[in-house]
């Protein structure tokens, strides 16, 4: 049983493929190569830590900022790997209308099982993660009892008993396939980050048809340090290469894409908590300056910076002024509220 993971072609993978050099340069001392991508290096934040939540940030690459971006990377002692993955749900999407994603991939030769469900505030979710060593070569079947003991594990437990679902009903919805660049940065201030850089699409088979999105994302995952020193630090990337920050998950993209649904309109009250109106803010400006969203999306969008700001007016198709946006955003949560972004901790 399982399914077959389709290989990536080279054609399709473009210009935003990294598996034609394989070389790393050596780094400076305060940078560590990430081991075997997510699995290696410094510990990880799930269950093998003591750590239940992840917290991360992703943001998305502008096209001309990616070739500099690469060799940044590689010049800080990167490492290449490649990853190709299939997520599972139910036919009617139970999981991710949860905010549950649940996959198998193969980073570099190795199966990781890993389930995700959501957390405490937009940066944080519950994830665990298990290397499926008894696989081989071979696609392994998926083990629901490996998350039996995570948090993530009982949410899932819980989901699949309310819509009557066995593990048979879960199959696969979409699949990735994407080259990652990724090192760990360690500061003087005790703050650890991974770094990764993923390039490469998303694939569904809507009525049997292939569709691809590509894939250009640069994720930072605090891994031991002070959350409001981590959002000062992102600066320092986000500013230089004109990345804007992205709520929607590689899941969320994937689910659409396979569904062939439009973006979603959030529609949130002016009085709405400040959480809300950041989230909404973020998902309707990424989806304007995608080219994905249509009236709805900016006029949601206007209502929101209207709350959040008092702005008066952005005009349709402005991407640099919402690009500008999203980076005044993030230096406001870095500087005026980071709570926020959730009630994360320091933990060593």
């Amino acid at each position: 049983g399982g399914f077959r993971l389709v290989g990536l072609p080279e054609q399709r993978h473009g210009r935003d493929s990294l598996a034609g050099d394989r070389g790393v340069a050596v780094g400076a001392p305060v940078f560590q190569a990430a081991g075997d991508c997510k699995r290696g290096g410094w510990p990880r934040a799930d269950g093998d830590n003591g750590r239940m939540q992840e917290i991360e940030l992703k943001f998305q690459v502008p096209e001309p900022s990616h070739e500099r971006l690469v060799q940044k990377l590689k010049s800080l002692g990167a490492r290449i790997c490649r990853m190709q993955a299939a997520y599972f749900d139910s036919e009617d999407r139970d999981l991710g209308r949860a905010g549950v994603a649940l996959r198998l991939r193969r980073e570099d030769g190795q199966w990781v099982q890993t389930l995700k469900a959501r957390g405490e505030g937009l940066v944080q979710r519950l994830e665990h993660n298990v290397a499926r060593t008894d696989a081989g070569e071979r696609t392994p079947v998926l083990e629901l009892a490996a998350h039996e003991e995570h948090p993530a594990g009982r949410a899932l437990q819980r989901l699949l008993v309310q819509r009557g679902l066995v593990a048979g009903d879960l199959t696969v919805q979409y699949q990735t396939a994407f080259d990652r660049l990724a090192f760990h940065a360690v500061e003087p201030q005790g703050l650890r980050v991974e770094v990764a850089l993923d390039l490469g699409e998303v694939r569904a088979w809507p009525g049997g048809a292939l569709r691809c999105l590509p894939l250009r994302e640069l994720e930072f995952e605090l891994l031991e340090g002070a959350l409001p020193r981590w959002l000062q630090w992102l600066r320092s990337w986000v500013q230089p290469y004109g990345l804007w920050l992205d709520l929607r998950s590689k899941a969320e993209r994937g689910d659409r894409l396979a569904r062939g649904l439009p973006p979603p309109v959030l529609e949130v009250r002016p009085q709405a908590a400040l959480r809300l109106l950041l989230e909404g803010v973020l998902r309707h400006s990424a989806e304007c300056i995608e080219g994905l969203g249509d009236a709805r999306h900016h006029q949601a969008l206007l209502r929101g910076l209207q709350a959040l700001t008092g702005l008066a007016e952005i005009p349709p198709g402005k991407v640099d002024e919402l690009s500008d946006l999203h980076h005044k955003l993030m230096g406001a949560a870095a500087t005026e509220v980071p709570a926020l972004l959730g009630s994360a901790r320091t933990q060593s």
